[in-house]
């Protein structure tokens, strides 16, 4: 067997395992895929799957032929509403979990999270998706923005979060698919980001997981870190331990003696650990600059352990997400 077809193998055994069990992603269970009919979940989720760009008509047609007892275009419509939005979510998991996993150093995966736009029907009555013409644009567009996690050693989607272009937001898509982040109980996962990525929440989320992050940070954020500037300081490695709050007044600080390990976090910045009852919260980190090639610096936070990765193994993890902008040695 070819590798095609084997991955088409596994994407059909994939479909097989969720449609043994249609009502955990039924709209109304117990209602909806109760009776078995020609377009049942199966033939449905195959049908979306293999779909061209013709009219929902001729696409019936293509799938269960040219003939007169093929399901209806009301039919089809019909068994949309009954399945929920997360079923080809769980379509992705299953798939995924069926194939062949690639280890770094037999133990961890890398996940790299990014966003992107991406233009879908015209639709100006949905105001959260819709933009009003403009320069480029004369009758106006309809936008989504997609959030993925991609295995770099995998090559292959892990995750995927669709919010409204006008609700974008990439640091809650982040937390969102790391708490939902399928990982087998033993097996370690690093999540990638870019300067974008760079927030307390975001490696607060990843350590509540019991996962990793490598993320990039521009010098500002990382002179927040440390606590002083290090636009103009050489190549580092330091372990920083950080008191995160809400509160500015060292009276409610509860060990003032270690005043310079707090950072102070916004009102409006996200902190999801952070509340009436708990309003400390304790994260270490840290912190590597590294120089690049044509003598500029860059700046990685990360929790990964020190006697597993030493600041010279950091070129090669950087290079798996970044490779364009090379590390001098």
């Amino acid at each position: 067997m070819n590798y095609s077809d084997s991955i088409k193998a596994i994407l059909l055994a994939a479909i097989n395992d969720l449609s043994k069990t249609p009502e955990k992603y039924a709209v109304k269970p117990g209602v909806d895929f109760i009776r078995n009919r020609k377009l049942g979940f199966k033939d449905y989720m195959l049908m979306f799957l293999t779909m061209e760009a013709d009219c929902i008509r001729e696409e019936l047609y293509r799938f269960f032929g040219r003939t007169i007892d093929a399901p209806s275009k009301a039919a089809f419509y019909r068994q949309r509403k009954k399945i929920r939005e997360d079923a080809f979510r769980n379509l992705l998991l299953a798939f995924n979990r069926k194939l062949p996993k690639k280890l770094y150093n037999g133990k961890y995966e890398f996940w790299a999270c990014d966003g992107s736009s991406c233009d879908i029907f015209l639709n100006p009555e949905d105001k959260d998706t819709y933009f009003e013409p403009n320069g480029k644009s004369t009758r106006g567009f309809n936008q989504i923005h997609i959030n993925a996690m991609f295995s770099l050693l995998d090559k292959c989607f892990t995750d995927i979060l669709v919010q409204p272009a006008r609700k974008r937001n990439e640091y809650s898509a982040f937390c969102s698919m790391v708490d939902s982040a399928d990982i087998p109980e033993h097996s370690k996962v690093i999540f990638f980001g870019d300067r974008g990525y760079t927030s307390y929440n975001n490696f607060a989320h990843v350590i509540e997981k019991g996962q990793y992050y490598l993320i990039r940070c521009n010098d500002k954020r990382a002179s927040g870190m440390m606590g002083y500037p290090i636009d103009t300081l050489p190549a580092f490695d330091e372990d920083i331990s950080l008191i995160l709050t809400r509160s500015k007044a060292v009276s409610k600080y509860s060990r003032p003696e270690l005043f310079s390990s707090y950072r102070y976090i916004y009102q409006n910045a996200p902190m999801d650990y952070l509340n009436d009852q708990r309003t400390e919260y304790d994260l270490t980190l840290r912190l590597l600059r590294v120089q690049l090639d044509d003598g500029s610096y860059e700046n990685i936070a990360t929790n990964l352990p020190e006697e597993e990765f030493k600041a010279e193994d950091f070129k090669a993890l950087y290079h798996l997400r970044w490779p364009i902008m090379p590390i001098s040695a």
